[in-house]
């Protein structure tokens, strides 16, 4: 019971643990939860269903995060425009190593929605012209 407490994990002794991670959890509290569970597997077949069920629920939160990210970045007037479309593009990339894959023309459209009002007449332009984007950083 000391040593439990010194790692400041007695709680599992008086409940049992949740069946999901909440969405707004820490990573702390992910790595606690993940040692919970652990401790609460039997065999190896219950460890696979385990680790399903744990990472699948991380990466939904994690892609929801990287999407909210995403949707709602904001470029500020006088900010490097470099700097931005490399973090937008960071952005785009992580969705595709979760296996998220965005349109490139919406993609295109997230960056320029983006961008401050003072870029509102190349965005006119770009779109007017027609004109294509690589994404690459």
């Amino acid at each position: 019971m000391i040593v439990l407490a010194s790692e400041k994990i007695a709680y599992t002794l008086d409940k049992a643990p949740p069946k999901v991670a909440p969405v707004n959890a820490t990573p702390d509290e992910l790595e606690k939860l993940e040692k919970w569970w652990f401790e609460e597997i039997v065999d190896t077949k219950d460890i696979h269903i385990h680790l399903q069920e744990l990472y699948g629920a991380q990466t939904r939160s994690i892609k929801h995060a990287t999407v909210k990210e995403h949707m709602t970045a904001r470029m500020r007037d006088g900010a490097s425009v470099h700097e931005h479309g490399v973090k937008m593009i960071g952005l785009i990339e992580k969705l595709l190593s979760l296996d998220l894959v965005i349109p490139h023309e919406l993609s295109t459209d997230f960056i320029l929605l983006s961008l401050p009002s003072s870029f509102d007449n190349f965005v006119v332009n770009f779109n007017m012209n027609k004109l294509e984007a690589t994404l690459k950083s």
